[in-house]
């Protein structure tokens, strides 16, 4: 298994633990992007990712404070591994809303 290959487990597992996350899901987009000019300064092994992240810790936090808890959270991938990062982020509450919409 190649190394990028071990990234989206090591998001969620840092997401898990340091976010008490109790839903991550991750999408590597890295195939998408290959050939983007952004790329060329970017790590060689670092990749693109869609994140979604349920977490108790965003209750009555704005989507910026949610972003930044999560970019804070992986601040030394986001330097090696990560290049671009989509992200989704939602309390409880909010989820459990957005699902039951229909």
């Amino acid at each position: 298994m190649s190394k990028s290959a071990l990234v989206p487990e090591l998001i969620t597992e840092i997401i898990t633990a340091k976010l008490e996350a109790i839903l991550v899901e991750i999408q590597d987009q890295s195939d998408r992007h290959k050939n983007h000019s952004g790329r060329k300064q970017a790590p060689v092994d670092s990749g693109h990712y869609d994140l979604l992240v349920v977490s108790p810790k965003f209750e009555n936090l704005s989507l910026i404070q949610c972003h930044r808890l999560i970019y804070g959270a992986l601040a030394e991938q986001m330097e090696t591994k990560i290049h671009a990062l989509s992200i989704r982020a939602y309390s409880p509450k909010q989820w459990e809303e957005l699902n039951h919409a229909c």
